[in-house]
């Protein structure tokens, strides 16, 4: 872990406190609950067969 004392979606309420952070990098595992993402570019296959695939 990493001690953070602020940044984007942390607001420490008096100065000095800091959050534990996990930081992974581009590294995806079970421990995750929110992945954020965006599509930049359509591909040969649907969104849906895509998650499909990943899933097995």
């Amino acid at each position: 872990g990493l001690l953070v004392s602020g940044g984007v979606g942390f607001h420490p309420p008096r100065p000095g406190i800091r959050k534990k952070k996990t930081v992974r990098g581009n590294t995806v595992s079970p421990d995750i609950l929110q992945l954020n993402l965006k599509i930049v570019q359509r591909g040969p296959k649907s969104i849906d067969d895509a998650w499909q695939e990943q899933a097995r």
